[in-house]
């Protein structure tokens, strides 16, 4: 393996950069599906009002509702499983770490949702009081 990593291209240059580059990108491949493997469900259920939701397959490309309580206020709203959550309270949102840190900065009674449901872009809002109002 030494030598592979030291191996010279035509030109004399030394092809250990890509290789490092690999090593780096499978690392942090691991270490992001031994954080999902680690999150309990519950922790989702605490995020958002009346769904769960997991980050997309594709890092850093939004999350994805994976489960919802019947009979919630996104249910009747018409938030269903494989819908993506592209933004809350007008701002992208790539992973749930991001999702906490939003929600964690709204104060008031309602989360504003941008999600993408049977692929068009729709908005809900969600209103602890149960109001429903949402537009498509």
């Amino acid at each position: 393996m030494t030598r592979l990593l030291l191996r010279r291209d035509r030109h004399g240059t030394i092809i250990l950069l890509a290789t490092v580059v690999i090593l780096i990108g499978l690392a942090i491949v691991v270490v992001r599906e031994a954080r999902q493997a680690m999150r309990s469900p519950d922790e989702a259920i605490l995020l958002f009002p009346g769904f769960t939701a997991d980050e997309l397959p594709r890092p850093g490309h939004g999350l994805v509702v994976t489960s919802l309580q019947s009979a919630s206020e996104a249910q009747m709203d018409g938030i269903a499983v494989g819908d993506e959550v592209l933004a809350i309270d007008n701002h992208p949102v790539r992973s749930l770490e991001e999702a906490e840190q939003i929600m964690n900065q709204n104060k008031l009674a309602m989360l504003a949702l941008h999600l993408l449901h049977n692929d068009s872009p729709r908005d809900v809002t969600l209103h602890d009081n149960g109001v429903r109002r949402h537009g498509t």
